[in-house]
């Protein structure tokens, strides 16, 4: 199956909160559901069981649902968008003017404070692919490409949503 799941608020306030009283079963699955993961890639999951039976028990539990739903739904977070936190200013108003040539020390400053936040607020197999495009990115511009999703995954956690506005700020110095 290449379908594709993402938290809804309900899954999201599950991580944080443990208030649903989810199985150890189901809420390692509901963790590494991303919005990216297939469900072949979360098959790879060691101690998981039937699978299929865990993502049907969070999708009639309101935890999880298909990415392409996502769009249509208010209850959701998507990788583009920061319900839990203030919208985000245009992107072409947020950033600095970009440098005229590629500066390599300022590139790797900002690839550095985008993956250890990512490792220290939503841990390094959580955001695997997002901090595997950062480390490869190649221009100021590849970084800004990601920041959308970097600041989505960073307030979807409660420890980055009390310190969003200090992290962005930080970033946007060096970006």
């Amino acid at each position: 199956m290449t379908a594709v799941f993402a938290k809804t608020l309900k899954g999201k306030d599950e991580i944080d909160s443990h208030a649903g009283g989810l199985s150890s079963v189901l809420r390692r699955v509901l963790i590494f559901i991303d919005g990216q993961r297939s469900v072949k890639e979360l098959e790879r999951l060691p101690k998981i069981g039937d699978l299929q039976d865990v993502l049907n028990t969070l999708l009639r539990g309101g935890y999880i649902m298909p990415v392409n739903e996502l769009l249509a739904s208010d209850n959701t977070i998507t990788r583009n968008s920061t319900p839990l936190a203030r919208p985000l200013p245009s992107s072409n108003t947020m950033f600095r003017p970009l440098p005229s040539e590629i500066d390599l020390e300022t590139l790797q400053m900002a690839r550095n404070f985008m993956c250890n936040t990512l490792n220290a607020f939503v841990g390094s197999f959580g955001a695997s692919g997002l901090i595997s495009r950062i480390q490869t990115a190649k221009t100021h511009q590849d970084l800004r490409d990601l920041f959308e999703e970097w600041h989505s995954a960073v307030i979807a956690t409660r420890a980055g949503r009390k310190d969003e506005k200090n992290l962005r700020l930080k970033l946007l110095e060096i970006i």
